[in-house]
This record gives structure tokens, sequence and C-alpha cells, in this order.
């Protein structure tokens, strides 16, 4: 397995990727899907990550809920390096309460312990975590944050998670205070995973976010300020009208476009429902992205220019 740096964090950091070989990703996947259904079965209906009928914009309509619900505060909780500091001993004891192929869970073992190669050649020992962008690295997380979820369920809270991102819902203040420290001692004693403190709080509901989203004055889903923010520059570097002062800017913003369209698209499609539901102007949504393209073309002044 290699070492790669992924997609940008929102703070520019790079996300730590495990890049299996061909072999290793085949055997993965097959693994995964052996697997996937023995534990789906047990996993919590809060949890909406890399599961089959899931997605994110299951996870974020929960926000909406609890605001006509009353729950009016939240908890915002992130961990830290999650895939990174995710206990071996206790993911392989969760693996062997259903699996009872030894082979099985030895290859899996082998797969967590097998270390990674460096840029510059060298190995680096994984004696923790569970490597970023192998088929069966979803499904171990999920397993491995299972017991969260059912201990946040026996508590009787509203809430919803996605990977190692998740948000609780509860009706006062306090009572948000009193989630946020007893999910920090939970998290890091029982699960032995660490806390981001800096970016976990407990706050009123419409101040806070979650995968992108947040609660407008009216209660409803929008596309967060920064977020939207960040894929207009996006896109406004990509058509740069000074790109045709030197006679190749159309064939260099066809390139950038074909290289970059896809995640464009997939981001744009990602935050059309927020948009839709909270009925912002058209430069909030994918109507932007269109009407940009088309001043190129026609040579125009297109909005927010």
């Amino acid at each position: 397995m290699r070492s790669a740096q992924g997609s940008p964090k929102p703070d520019g950091s790079k996300r730590p990727l495990g890049i299996p070989t061909v072999l290793d990703r085949v055997i993965q996947q097959a693994v995964a899907q052996a697997l996937g259904p023995l534990f789906e079965v047990g996993f919590s209906e809060h949890s909406h990550g890399y599961r089959p009928g899931r997605s994110a914009h299951q996870a974020v309509a929960v926000m909406e809920e609890s605001w006509k619900e009353g729950r009016r505060h939240a908890v915002e909780c992130d961990l830290k390096s999650f895939f990174d500091t995710v206990n071996h001993d206790r993911l392989m004891g969760a693996l062997r309460e259903k699996v009872r192929c030894r082979k099985t869970l030895g290859l899996i073992q082998r797969f967590l312990t097998a270390g990674v190669e460096l840029p510059d050649g060298t190995r680096e020992a994984t004696p923790q975590g569970v490597p970023q962008g192998g088929p069966l690295s979803p499904l171990l997380a999920n397993i491995a944050l299972d017991p969260l979820d059912k201990e946040l369920e026996s508590r009787g809270h509203k809430f919803a998670r996605y990977a190692d991102d998740f948000i609780v819902m509860v009706k006062s203040a306090n009572a948000a205070k009193r989630v946020m420290a007893s999910l920090i001692r939970y998290c890091e004693g029982q699960l032995q995973l660490v806390v981001n403190r800096a970016k976990s709080r407990a706050a009123p509901l419409k101040s806070c976010r979650f995968l992108s989203y947040q609660l407008n004055n009216r209660a409803k889903l929008a596309w967060m300020d920064k977020a939207r923010h960040r894929f207009k520059e996006r896109i406004k570097e990509i058509t740069s009208r000074n790109r045709g002062h030197n006679g190749h800017g159309s064939r260099l913003e066809s390139s950038a476009l074909r290289a970059e369209g896809p995640s464009l698209i997939g981001t744009a499609l990602y935050n059309a429902m927020a948009a839709i539901a909270a009925r912002k102007n058209s430069r909030s949504h994918p109507a932007w992205t269109e009407a940009r393209s088309q001043s190129r073309t026609q040579g125009g002044v297109g909005p927010g220019s």
C-alpha cells in the first residue's frame, strides 16, 4: 500500500490516503461485499455514510426535522484524524462478534498492519488506524463507530452521523453542554478516539454546520456561505476572461473544464437540494454556474462579475 495526499480540506491541508495495490483492492472489495450484508442489518438508522440506500442529504435533513420538533441546540463533534487513530484491537473485537472465519479475520488484520510506502520509498508502520482510500475502509469505519451510534440511541438522542462527522440535536443550551461533555468522555475513554475540541462545540442549531449545510433564518437547509464561495471562486478561476488574452484562452479553459468538470458538477448537484429547499436566489445554486458559462461564450458580463 502506498501513501498519497488526497483532496484538500477547507483549511488547506490534504487528506492522507492509503492507496492499495491493484491486487489488494480486488481482495478488499471482495471482503467488503461478503461482510457488508453481515453488518449492515445491525447498523443504526442514524448512520448515513457509505451505506446502500442512504446519503448525505438524508443526514442533513435531520437538522430541519429537529428544528420542527423544538430542538434548537446541537453538538457538533469532530473526531481528530479518525481514520488514523482507530484502535485495531477494538475493531478486530467487533469483527470477531460476527465473522467466524479465521482466515478472513487474519487477512483484515494484515491489511490494517501492512504499513504504507511513502513517496520517498521508505516504509511506515501502521499500528493503528484504517487506511483511507481502500474499498474496505468505509465498512471498517462504520463498524468502529457503531458503538457510538448505539450509545447515542440508548440515551434517546436525535442525531445523524456520516462517517466520522456527526451532530446531536437537543432542546436546550444546558443539555447541549452536558451532551458535549459526555461525548468527549465516551469517545476518548471507551472508543479511544480523540475529539477535536477546536472543531467541536455546543451551540444554537442555526449556527451549526454539518456536511456543508446549515439552517438559514427560516430554518431551511442552505449551502454554507464558505462552501458556496469556494465553489464560485473555482468557477471564476476556470472561466477567467484573462485566459483569452494570449490567444489560447479557450483551449486552456476547455482543458480545465474537462479535468475538473466532474468534480464541479458533483459539488453543484450535491448542493442543489439545499439551494432549492432554502429557496435561495439564483446565485446560490448551479444556475449561477450555467449563467457564468453562457456569459463567457456570449462575451457578456455574467452574474457576480
